[in-house]
């Protein structure tokens, strides 16, 4: 499948950048829970939420590596009218 500029294929590491991301969110933010003191309670942190997208976003890319690239990855936005 071509890319923009005339690549013959498209980037073998799709989800890397996610999967690193998402990890680098996951971690700062649990960290930022357990080393700054706020009480007896860390679970009820709002900063929880963020850990989750983290993951989630670290799952994601994860799954794309594995994955490989879709037809959604064509850079005419999903489709491969005008190939």
């Amino acid at each position: 499948m071509p890319t923009i500029h005339g690549a013959s294929q498209l980037n073998t590491h799709l989800g890397l950048g996610l999967a690193a991301g998402g990890a680098l969110f996951a971690i700062m933010f649990s960290v930022a829970i357990f080393w700054v003191p706020m009480g007896v309670a860390p679970s009820m942190n709002p900063l929880w939420i963020i850990v989750a997208w983290g993951t989630m976003l670290m799952c994601w890319g994860v799954f794309r590596m594995i994955a490989g690239p879709s037809r959604l990855d064509h850079f005419n936005g999903g489709t491969n009218a005008g190939s």
